[in-house]
């Protein structure tokens, strides 16, 4: 699921009569089974920045309207090749709530030293740096390399810090082609197994 497609998400979700908490929950759990911890990580941050981005967008939309008077106005989207309108107020909170959700998530400690330990390294990325991210071994990286998944220095067996976030990046395109519909089943399946459990 790309960045577009979550922020729509949640704006389609800004309605719903279910929790907000619930609702990410839901959401993070099936991004946590699409990712590696340091993808999630990586994929956290990067969602966030886009979700503050979207917010001061919003946010100065919605001032003009106030300020000429304008009562409320409307979020027009698309998600799963639907049209969809929201309350654009409505929406702009549901999307800080959800900073602060996947704030508090890439504060927790695991979290936050993923994000470090990759903040901290160089430019140029070797298999071993890799390995200790992701787990990928010399062959995994080299067939990355080799078939343009994952950019690499020509001659080297480096790979671009850039490069990296940029696959990362690719991995999220097209992940998931209906969200709505996608979250739904998650959902109906983990009330089946929390009804089972009881």
């Amino acid at each position: 699921m790309n960045y577009t497609q979550i922020i729509n998400f949640i704006a389609y979700s800004s309605d719903s009569n279910e929790n907000e908490i619930d609702i990410l929950n839901h959401l993070y759990t099936v991004l946590r089974k699409n990712y590696s911890g340091f993808e999630l990580s990586i994929y956290n941050r990067i969602l966030v920045e886009k979700l503050k981005a979207k917010i001061a967008e919003s946010e100065k939309t919605l001032q003009t309207a106030f300020a000429m008077g304008t009562g409320s106005l409307s979020f027009d989207f698309s998600l799963d090749n639907k049209r969809h309108t929201r309350d654009l107020s409505q929406v702009v909170q549901f999307w800080k709530l959800s900073i602060a959700y996947f704030d508090d998530i890439a504060n927790q400690p695991q979290q936050k030293e993923l994000t470090l330990k990759f903040d901290e390294l160089p430019d140029y990325l070797t298999p071993e740096h890799l390995f200790k991210l992701i787990g990928w071994t010399k062959s995994t990286i080299d067939t990355k390399h080799s078939r343009g998944e994952l950019a690499g220095v020509t001659g080297t067996d480096l790979t671009p810090k850039q490069g990296l976030l940029e696959y990362i990046e690719k991995r999220t395109k097209g992940l998931i082609e209906e969200p709505a519909k996608w979250f739904e089943e998650e959902h109906l399946s983990q009330k089946t197994k929390r009804k089972q459990k009881k």
